[in-house]
């Protein structure tokens, strides 16, 4: 039978116990066996290289990762336009259609309504708005809008009636003559950035006088909307159509009446500056912007302007959902470059003395807080978040590079709309749920950037170097170490094998020996009883 339940010997002993054999295995117990000191000598040799080996290669992928940059969305860009047939244009309606609409037009204009959108092209309605807006503004002129091609052109950007001011290269122009009237309209085939084209309509003196293939600016007025064949097929294009109400060459300084002459007086901040600031669209006021360009110009010759400026990266969520609260607030941002430009617009008016403004797209995930409504109900948590800034920076510096670490000094003034190029297969794939075909970035006007220098972080440096060379001399060691005690084991094994053979062997000899002793000697064996011998017959 087999022995059956744990092995004593391996077994814990009694705690309670007299036994010499249990104190002996007892006191065997509470020493480290050679194996069990090799566990408690490399173990921790073997975990700090297992623990360098992660870190490093975590720096060097978070360092290749930094280098490459964020997958951002893709700005949405416009197709070029092919060029608008001028030779014959559709005729301007007569003055008895726009005399019968006069009056509703007159109502639209008093309660500051643009043209109705049951109105189709330059129909009687839309020409009495022009004459009624052209009257009421030169009375009040409006506060324009400077707006590009994308503003225009892309969907759902710009309202009908919003002041305006444009600026182009003039292609081509038409007599716009109206049966019963003596008005002078001028119509203007313009071209503007992106390959885009607009049409102007204007009674203005310049209009007829400014020669063709001259940059001009426009001040005036979204107008409508209109069909115009392509010069070279039977493509129509929409095409939109602007109110031009001062028209000037673009080099040329602004005058008295030009929208532009409020920059260039001395500077004063205006109040209830921001009041028709919206952070939904997807262009930026022009007054507001220029104003508060020439704020930041001052700020960078008053001693303590940015004296309790805050971090914009961490302010980014309350700027998010109360941005009327914050504006022209000061702060501090911080970002990687991700694109960079130069303001045009800016080149050209030069509002308060600032020639030069260079526009930077930064990004940068940071932990901070962030407000996220999920199925109804609205948290705040602190994790971490990507986000896009945009600075107008001050500044003759040359364009960064992609990828440079910035930080800057500037004041906040909206949230900004961009639209974005949709990538359905790409959103799909990355578990994506688009709400709307825009991005929003945080707007700050800002004074000169600096250069953040970026720690080289998988770089090992002399205490990597020597960790390393300590941790290797003692592997060696160890293996050394390891292999001495595996050959000794094996002796040990060895001659514990030749032991045991040796003492079956002598145990089997003495057992043979004791047989042998123990036992009587043997009785010959009996013989068999031999055959009787025949008998002799008795003499006769």
């Amino acid at each position: 039978m087999f022995p059956t339940g744990p092995d004593p010997r391996r077994s814990a002993p009694p705690p309670f116990s007299l036994d010499r054999k249990d104190l002996a295995r007892a006191k065997q117990r509470r020493e480290l066996s050679r194996t069990e000191w090799r566990m408690v000598v490399f173990l921790p040799i073997l975990l700090g290289l297992l623990a360098w080996t992660m870190w490093d290669w975590k720096e060097r992928i978070a360092s290749t990762l930094s280098g490459m940059g964020e997958q951002l969305p893709v700005t949405a860009k416009l197709s070029p336009m092919q060029r608008p047939s001028w030779d014959v244009l559709p005729a301007m309606p007569a003055m008895a259609e726009i005399e019968e609409a006069r009056a509703s037009a007159t109502a639209l204009v008093e309660v500051n309504a643009g043209v109705p959108l049951t109105a189709s092209g330059l129909d009687g309605i839309t020409l009495a708005w022009a004459e009624a807006r052209l009257a009421a503004d030169r009375i009040t002129p409006p506060l324009p809008q400077r707006l590009a091609a994308r503003d225009l052109l892309l969907a759902d950007h710009v309202r009908l009636g919003t002041p305006m001011i444009l600026e182009g290269l003039l292609e081509d122009r038409l007599p716009g003559p109206v049966e019963g009237s003596e008005r002078p309209w001028q119509r203007l085939l313009l071209a503007i950035d992106e390959g885009q084209y607009v049409e102007v309509l204007s009674e203005a003196r310049a209009a007829a006088e400014i020669p063709l293939g001259t940059q001009v600016r426009i001040t005036g007025r979204l107008l409508t909307y209109d069909e115009r064949p392509a010069a070279a097929g039977a493509a129509k294009l929409q095409l939109p159509v602007i109110l031009g109400r001062v028209l000037a060459v673009s080099a040329a300084q602004p005058e008295p009446d030009d929208a532009l002459a409020e920059f260039h007086r001395p500077f004063s901040m205006p109040s209830e500056l921001f009041g028709e600031v919206d952070d939904f669209r997807l262009w930026t006021e022009t007054r507001p912007y220029y104003y508060l360009l020439g704020q930041v110009l001052r700020d960078q010759t008053t001693a303590g302007a940015w004296d309790g400026a805050e971090d914009g990266n961490q302010a980014a969520d309350d700027l998010h959902l109360r941005p009327a609260d914050f504006r022209a607030k000061p702060y501090v941002i911080t970002g990687y470059v991700y694109e960079s430009w130069e303001d045009q617009e800016v080149a050209r008016d030069q509002p308060f003395g600032v020639g030069r403004v260079v526009r930077l797209l930064i990004y940068r995930r940071d932990v901070a807080p962030v407000t996220e409504t999920i199925d109804g109900k609205e948290s705040r948590e602190v994790k971490q978040v990507l986000r896009l800034y945009e600075l107008a920076v001050i500044t003759d510096q040359p364009l960064p590079e992609r990828g440079v670490l910035v930080t800057a000094h500037g004041r906040f003034l909206k949230k900004r709309a961009i639209p974005v190029k949709i990538e359905e297969m790409r959103d799909k794939a990355n578990g994506v749920q688009r709400h709307s075909d825009r991005i929003y970035t945080w707007l700050f006007v800002t004074a000169p950037w600096e250069v953040v220098p970026v720690h080289q972080r998988y770089g090992m440096g002399v205490p990597g170097w020597s960790i390393v060379i300590l941790c290797s001399i003692l592997l060696i060691v160890g293996i050394i170490w390891w292999r001495g005690e595996v050959k000794d084991a094996g002796r040990r094994i060895r001659g514990q094998v030749a032991a045991v053979r040796a003492n079956r062997h002598r145990l089997a000899e003495s057992k043979a020996q004791a047989a042998r002793t123990s036992d009587p000697p043997a009785a010959p064996p009996a013989s068999s009883p031999a055959a009787p011998e025949e008998q002799a017959p008795p003499p006769t």
